[in-house]
């Protein structure tokens, strides 16, 4: 996973002009993990899996295909 995968969900993210703190009620996510996901530090999540369903479900929830 790189940076770009982080740019990609923040762009998105503001451009339907939701907020983290939105998006976190929404889907059930920690707002600090959204915002490492958007700054491309998936370091801070729990594991590698959780990153990746973090992930999975965040471009979900924003009708995005990063496959």
């Amino acid at each position: 996973m790189n940076r770009q995968i982080g740019s990609i969900l923040r762009q998105a993210r503001k451009s339907k002009k939701l907020s983290l703190q939105q998006v976190a009620r929404e889907t059930h996510m920690r707002a600090h993990y959204l915002r490492a996901l958007e700054e491309g530090n998936f370091e801070a999540l729990p594991s590698d899996a959780q990153a990746r369903g973090f992930l999975r479900a965040y471009s979900e929830y924003l009708d995005l295909d990063l496959t």
